[in-house]
């Protein structure tokens, strides 16, 4: 059975670091993840409860607070409890696997970037090739997503398996994923060139 999620939102609140009687540590914490769509001009949000376990707990409440984006991968779980008048409730959780980081938020105080145009189209700025089997250290991460905010980059990951569960690592980094067997290389390859307006002139 597959129980995998990946979310991309922002911490609603500072998460604090716990301990266990048994020398565990572990954070819960609270993420707003938006909508692709509007409700009366407006993007509604969900929020979720995520609980990290050991040195993800740890890397969470070091690296992070409220406001700051990320994009937890892990798994749903439902946890059973008795609340204050003793009813039996459920509620799931997201367990953390792995958590990186995301778009800081902005301080509309500063005024050293120009504004985005409607119209602006980025360019292909790296592309990620791989077969799924590599797997991405929390230091490669927080170098590679603090790089890519600072530079402004935009990251195509092309997958070379049809695997369902390949690339897992690989997410969190792109704002394109091309999965081959699901488009042929050469259509990959205008796609991600650009160059080709249609089928008859590139």
């Amino acid at each position: 059975m597959l129980n995998s999620v990946i979310m991309t939102g922002r911490m609603v609140a500072d998460p604090e670091l716990r301990t266990t009687q048994s020398d565990i540590k572990v954070t819960s914490f609270r993420i707003a993840v938006t909508r692709n769509y509007k409700v009366n001009d407006e993007y509604p949000s969900d929020f979720f409860t995520v609980v990290a376990w050991r040195n993800t707990a740890e890397f969470v409440a070091n690296h992070f607070k409220k406001g700051d984006g990320l994009t937890v991968q892990g798994r749903a779980e439902v946890r059973k409890y008795t609340d204050k008048d003793g009813n039996n409730r459920e509620t799931v959780e997201i367990i953390a696997d792995s958590v990186y980081f995301g778009e800081k938020k902005r301080d509309t105080s500063e005024q050293n970037t120009a504004p985005v145009p409607d119209d602006f189209e980025p360019i292909e700025d790296v592309v990620i090739i791989t077969d799924g089997e590599c797997e991405v250290s929390d230091e490669f991460a927080e170098r590679f997503t603090e790089a890519k905010l600072k530079n402004r980059l935009t990251v195509t990951g092309i997958l070379l398996s049809t695997d369902d569960d390949c690339g897992k690592s690989l997410l969190p980094f792109c704002d394109k994923i091309y999965r081959l067997g699901d488009m042929s290389a050469d259509e990959i390859a205008l796609e991600v060139i650009g160059k080709c307006e249609n089928e008859n002139k590139c």
